[in-house]
């Protein structure tokens, strides 16, 4: 559409026009179904600031609570302002999955139909409930300051190394501060059913699994992003030390999760030392897998990047793809074509045409702002089982509103979803793992 047909004195269809040409960098080809008034508001906003700019609707497309965009993929230039970045509060919030290691081979090495964790766990249900609402107590009520922008570490700190006649300077990475683990959205023990690598019997496996972000954190990027959006370019953004050390600093937080709960739960992870963190000999574990379900990061063109909202790049995922679900079923982890090369047990990378392709991490939750249900989607009520999972204090309290207001209601994959998320490069030979909920916590449903 050209603006030179449409009369001058018409602003009304000048915004029109300028509206429709926002639209048309919007990709909707896997949206699965029509976009509401909102959602298409939201999707013209968020390209409207720039021409460099390009928006692509995945099928778990949504409105959050907030009122905000779920289930994207967008991408600027690097020269852009920090403005037209559609940030969220939520930054490199990801999923991470741990598998338990397996107790001794037996000497018939004829491994048993069921975990032994699994049973012993099934066993005290009731004292390991309440091992997990502890600690997520003891988070809450913490002595330490949870992790902050205070904690980067001093770029001007350095260390010497001394190894034999050489003597080496090296950067230091410690963090300035001690920091407490930001309580996660999801967090517990899972487990699932699993095939072999040459899938002639099924090995029932137990598995750790943190999901969420660093609160306060990313708070403080949002709020930083705020003041200098109109100062910075995104390019600049993307290499500033406060975004670098979020990434790696969420990375962190899981793996401690994950090492105190091992702990908890008596299973047996892989752990190593955080050498980042100022208290010696702190722990973490791990993850077999990782997915984020919020990312900024480079994109396959040196002069752009890309920021994912409930969703993955797929050029990054090289172990499968956990999707979060809701709170009875669990995740479900995509898995990728199998390569015996490597040690990726979940998949490579999915083999997806798109330059920038990404995957929804996240499914919908219906809410009374986003209640519309397409008869072409499959809509489940999810049931609270008291028994196995702890909620919230935050979510705990208003459990009654929520459950007469239409909350609890989630999007659940039928055929027509499962065919779009092949056009995303994702293969049905290579099998959905789905990890069910033995014991867990959630904090944000």
């Amino acid at each position: 559409m050209r603006l030179a047909i449409i009369d001058g004195g018409k602003h009304g269809c000048i915004c029109v026009a300028i509206q429709a040409l926002a639209m048309e960098r919007v990709d909707v080809r896997q949206a699965m179904y029509g976009l509401t008034a909102l959602e298409e508001d939201a999707c013209k906003n968020a390209v409207q600031l720039s021409p460099h700019t390009r928006l692509k609707v995945l099928p778990n497309h949504s409105m959050n609570t907030e009122g905000e965009l779920q289930g994207f993929q967008f991408t600027c230039s690097r020269l852009d302002s920090a403005r037209v970045l559609p940030m969220s509060r939520k930054t490199f919030s990801m999923t991470s999955v741990y598998e338990c290691l397996p107790d001794a081979a037996p000497r018939n090495n004829a491994a048993a139909p069921l975990n032994a964790h699994i049973i012993r766990v099934v066993q005290d249900m009731p004292r390991y409930r309440e091992l997990l609402a502890e600690y997520a107590r003891g988070m809450h009520t913490s002595e330490r300051p949870f992790a902050s922008f205070a904690c980067i570490p001093d770029v001007q700190g350095a260390t010497r190394t001394e190894m034999g006649r050489i003597s080496f300077v090296t950067d230091n990475n410690t963090d300035q501060i001690a920091w407490t683990p930001s309580v996660p959205a999801k967090m517990g023990l899972y487990h699932a059913f699993a095939r072999t690598c040459t899938n002639t019997t099924r090995e029932h496996k137990a598995y750790v699994v943190v999901s969420g972000c660093l609160t306060h954190a990313a708070e403080e990027l949002y709020n930083l992003w705020l003041d200098a959006s109109e100062h910075v370019t995104c390019g600049e953004l993307l290499e500033c030390q406060e975004l670098q050390w979020l990434r790696t600093a969420t990375h962190r937080n899981h793996n401690r999760i994950a090492a105190d709960l091992g702990r908890l739960f008596g299973v047996r992870l892989q752990l190593v030392t955080d050498t980042s963190h100022p208290v010696p000999e702190t722990r973490m574990a791990l993850p077999t897998t990782s997915t984020y379900m919020n990312d900024l990061r480079a994109a396959a063109q040196p002069h752009e990047m890309l920021l994912c909202e409930s969703a993955a790049s797929t050029d990054h995922s090289t172990n499968g793809i956990v999707v979060d679900m809701f709170s009875a079923e669990g995740f479900w982890l995509y898995q990728g074509p199998r390569d015996n090369a490597d040690y990726n047990m979940y998949g490579t990378i999915f083999s997806s045409p798109a330059e920038n392709s990404c995957f929804p991490t996240k499914t919908v939750a219906y809410h009374s702002k986003f209640a519309g249900v397409p008869s072409s989607t499959v809509a489940v009520r999810r049931d609270r089982s008291a028994h196995n999972t702890i909620f919230g204090r935050e979510r705990a309290a208003g459990l009654a509103d929520g459950e007469n207001s239409g909350e609890g209601t989630f999007l659940f994959p039928d055929e027509n979803y499962l065919r779009v998320v092949e056009e995303l490069g994702f293969n049905r030979n290579d099998g959905i793992l789905s990890l069910m909920p033995l014991v867990c916590y959630v904090h944000d449903e």
